[in-house]
């Protein structure tokens, strides 16, 4: 089969291996497309190792595409089925081998191309909103970074649970396709901007935001502190903006809030199996109804693939790149 390797750090290239067999509870999946995440980038620059049971040098933490064959100890998938789930890596390859927990059916009327860019976004969102967020039907979002992946998904979701959502951007241009969206408040952040500037550009949400999603990190939690309402809870997805951050602790505590870490990729097997089987039973039914889609920027050849992760690494895209394997 032909896959996306990583020979070395920095480097991509495409190279012919083995077609992986299912074990135990793994179904064999012949994959139609695989999203591309800055997971990707992070791995490709070597700060983001799979997990010690992936493929080390192929990238890639979604799929989806056709199951093939299925491993002795998996029940509930067959040949044929229509799947998207999430890897620890393989997964820009012509098949991969998937834990069946980790697979969900797609939809009928969801593209399967289409449907390469739904888990890792989706699933990310769907966790941190309700698992960590603890979000209720009605309440209030802050999306820092809302045009991407995980942040589009994060849009949709809180318009369809009828919550008002406040997002923010770099550019006018995303901001304006997330408006498209449903996005209720939009705030543009300039590209050199402190964390005194962050919380002046809160200012129109301040102190009303049960829950914040936070793709960026750094200065950014200073700002989420003064958005956050009373008792919220902000939940920190990624740290591009930097790893440390300084914070008002007794804003922090008179507001009594919370903050959780997540990540999704690392997860032991049984926690994200838990996270696959919440996003199935509660958005399946909304992108079965229409109610949620993937937002694609592009969608990307295998031959081209250094052409996507470009797109990608250029930071101009809204919501995902799609990486089309067949």
């Amino acid at each position: 089969m032909r896959v996306v390797t990583i020979p070395s750090k920095g480097r991509l290239e495409l190279a012919e291996r083995p077609k992986p067999k299912p074990v135990d509870d793994q179904v064999l999946v012949r994959v139609a497309a695989a999203g591309l995440n800055r997971g990707d980038l992070w791995q490709l620059a070597g700060g983001y190792p799979p997990p010690a049971d992936a493929p080390q040098d192929i990238p890639g933490m979604e799929f989806a595409g056709t199951v093939e064959a299925i491993g002795p100890a998996a029940k509930r998938l067959k040949v044929g089925d229509r799947v998207y789930g999430l890897v620890g890596g393989g997964a820009q390859a012509e098949f991969v081998a998937a834990v069946e927990g980790h697979c969900a059916i797609v939809p009928d009327g969801l593209d399967l191309v289409m449907a390469g860019a739904v888990p890792e976004a989706f699933i990310t969102a769907h966790d941190a909103l309700f698992t960590s967020g603890g979000l209720r039907d009605g309440q209030s979002i802050l999306i820092h970074a809302v045009g991407s992946g995980v942040g589009t998904s994060a849009l949709q979701i809180g318009k369809a649970k009828r919550c008002k959502v406040a997002g923010t951007a770099r550019s006018p241009e995303k901001l304006a396709r997330a408006q498209e969206l449903g996005l209720d408040t939009a705030i543009e952040i300039p590209r050199e901007v402190d964390a005194a500037q962050l919380i002046e550009l809160m200012r129109p949400v301040a102190g009303s935001i049960n829950a914040v999603l936070d793709l960026v990190g750094g200065d950014y939690l200073a700002a989420d502190v003064e958005a956050a309402a009373r008792r919220g809870v902000i939940v920190m997805l990624s740290t591009i903006g930097g790893d440390l951050a300084k914070v008002n602790l007794r804003t922090f505590m008179n507001k009594r809030l919370t903050l959780r870490g997540t990540t999704l990729r690392h997860r032991p097997k049984a926690e994200k199996e838990e996270a696959v089987s919440d996003f199935a039973r509660d958005l399946g039914p909304l992108f079965a109804s229409g109610a949620l889609r993937p937002v694609v920027e592009t969608v990307v050849s295998l031959d081209n693939m250094l052409d996507a992760y470009e797109l990608l690494r250029s930071d101009k895209t809204f919501g995902k790149v799609v990486l089309k394997i067949v």
